[in-house]
């Protein structure tokens, strides 16, 4: 009785590692949703079809750019019980459009804002189980930023026996900007069967990247140019992904 109750005791006090254990690599690969506020970016779309619409035109303002579809994978190397390093990729993008037309003016504006995070990160693993895992993470990486503009207006005219078609704006703006940033993040993982598991994480990311340098091309003429907002991609990245543990 006395050799069971040791056995037991032990058993107890002894803190279970939990999922990958030590030596071991992960690979996970997932989606999610980026909730970044874009402030200045939906302002600057308010002011653009507000300019449209003070000339007389009746466009619909921009949905709202966020949140956005964000995409995730990771490989994580599992070195003690405690702690793993991984090397991580988010990428999010967001497309939003307005258009509008009557029998003489169609105009359609577009933007789309691209963001990609490559970074690595220390992550810190809460004692669990064998098939459970708690843990908190810090990264660090580089964001690649890309945002695109799009405007285009045609106007018809109806002759005597026909229609006369000219474009009144084809303007295109490509603006790119790389940045070092960090965030922070929590989130567990569940073992599915054998070597699968599932995992959630929410992420925080600090993205404060400024004005960014682009250019922009008005009816085939290119020329350079700086946005005149800042962007700024801070906010919370809400992710799952389904990953394997290498024995």
């Amino acid at each position: 009785m006395k050799r069971l109750f040791n056995l037991l005791t032990s058993c107890i006090i002894i803190p279970v590692a939990g999922l990958a254990q030590e030596g071991t690599w992960t690979l996970s690969a997932g989606a999610g949703y980026a909730i970044i506020s874009l402030g200045a970016v939906k302002a600057d779309m308010e002011r653009d079809v507000g300019t449209y619409n003070e000339a007389g035109f009746g466009l619909p303002p921009f949905p709202s750019p966020s949140p956005g579809i964000a995409l995730t994978a990771a490989a994580s190397y599992r070195f003690d019980r405690d702690y793993s390093f991984s090397i991580n990729a988010h990428h999010d993008t967001r497309t939003v459009e307005t258009s509008w037309s009557n029998q003489e003016d169609d105009i359609s504006l577009k933007r789309r804002i691209k963001a990609t995070v490559v970074s690595a990160g220390v992550v810190h693993h809460f004692p669990g189980t064998l098939d459970t895992d708690i843990f908190v993470e810090v990264e660090v990486g580089i964001l690649f930023a890309r945002a695109t503009s799009y405007a285009y207006w045609t106007h018809t005219e109806k002759l005597f026996d026909s229609t006369s078609t000219e474009v009144l704006g084809d303007t295109r703006g490509v603006f790119e900007r790389s940045k070092m940033i960090a965030s922070v993040g929590a989130g567990g993982s569940v073992r599915l069967f054998g070597p699968m598991f599932l995992r959630g994480k929410l992420l925080y990311r600090v993205g404060q990247l400024g004005k960014i340098d682009g250019s922009i091309t008005k009816f085939g003429q290119t020329m350079d140019q700086t946005t005149t907002i800042e962007f700024n991609f801070s906010g919370f990245l809400i992710l799952a992904s389904i990953g394997i543990e290498l024995s």
